[in-house]
């Protein structure tokens, strides 16, 4: 799926105040997609943002997503969400993020 760079960095901007230093709960050091939404949570607050055209389900690593999407230039990404892992695409840039349980 095609998605904005620029509005999925936006939204995990608003987010990232939810995400702990250590991973002190399970995925507290992560970024939930939960159908339309993306969610982080600590052992103290939770914090949800809603995500346009991102309808899908998993965790991903928060600081590892952020720093690939820190580094890409262009405008619009391809998310790919297969079975393990999530695989992000702009031009010739590419990489696989484990999904987390």
């Amino acid at each position: 799926m095609k998605i904005n760079k620029t509005e999925l960095q936006k939204a995990l901007e608003k987010v990232k105040p939810g995400l702990s230093n250590k991973e002190l709960v399970e995925q507290s050091t992560s970024f939930a997609f939960m159908g339309g939404r993306i969610v982080t949570y600590n052992d103290e607050i939770s914090i949800s943002h809603p995500v346009k055209d991102l309808n899908v389900t998993g965790a991903v690593k928060a600081q590892s997503l952020y720093a690939f999407l820190s580094k890409i230039k262009r405008d619009e990404i391809i998310l790919e969400w297969e079975e393990n892992q999530v695989v992000i695409k702009a031009g010739r840039s590419k990489a696989g993020l484990v999904l987390e349980q």
